[in-house]
C-alpha cells in the first residue's frame, strides 16, 4: 500500500489579496492557473495524497476546489477541510457561506480543530497542519499573519513550503 504523504494548502483571504473578490480579475486567474500548477505537481511527483485545507474565503476555498476538481481523475487523493472553529464562516457574505458549506461537503474528511473561536485559534490550526503535513502549499505575501505563522512553523520543522506570492501575479 502507498505511504500517504500529506500537502497543506494556505493562503489570503480577499482583504490580502491584490485583487480583493474579484475572480475575474488576471491577476485571480493567474492565482489558480498557479496553484493548480503547484498542486498538480505534488500529485504527480507521487510525493502527495492527501491535502489539508482550513477553508478560508480566497486563496484556500480556491485550492479546495481545484483538488476537488483534481479528484475526478486522480481517485486516490482526498481533501480534508481543517476547519480552526465550528462558526467559521457565520459572518461571511452569504454567497461565500454557500461556497464554503459546498466546498465543505465535497471533501472527504472534516475536523474542527476547536469549537469556539479565540486568540489561538488559527495558531492551533497551523499547529495541527504543520504536525501532519510532509509540504506546504502557500499563497502568500510575505506578510505577518495567520499564513506567514503557518509557513514559519512548517520551515521550523524543516517541512518544504512552496509559496505563490500574490503582488508577484
Amino acid at each position: 500500500m502507498k505511504q500517504e504523504r500529506i500537502c497543506c494548502v494556505i493562503g489570503h483571504q480577499p482583504a490580502n489579496l491584490p485583487f480583493g473578490s474579484n475572480e475575474s480579475d488576471e491577476r485571480c486567474i493567474r492565482l489558480k492557473k498557479e496553484l493548480r500548477e503547484a498542486i498538480e505537481n505534488q500529485i504527480q511527483d507521487g510525493f502527495v495524497t492527501r491535502f489539508l485545507c482550513p477553508m478560508n474565503i480566497g486563496a484556500e476555498l480556491f485550492a479546495a476546489e481545484i483538488i476537488e476538481d483534481l479528484q475526478t481523475e486522480q481517485k486516490d487523493i482526498t481533501l480534508t477541510a481543517i476547519l480552526p472553529y465550528e462558526l467559521q464562516a457565520a459572518d461571511w457574505p452569504e454567497d461565500g457561506r454557500e461556497r464554503f458549506f459546498e466546498t465543505v461537503r465535497r471533501c472527504n474528511e472534516e475536523k474542527h480543530v476547536q469549537a469556539h473561536y479565540d486568540d489561538m485559534c488559527m495558531a492551533n490550526t497551523a499547529r495541527m497542519m504543520t504536525d501532519a503535513a510532509d509540504c506546504v502549499i502557500a499563497v502568500w505575501n510575505g506578510c505577518p499573519g495567520d499564513v506567514g505563522l503557518t509557513v514559519q512553523m512548517a520551515k521550523e520543522e524543516g517541512i518544504p513550503v512552496f509559496q505563490i506570492n500574490p503582488e508577484d501575479l
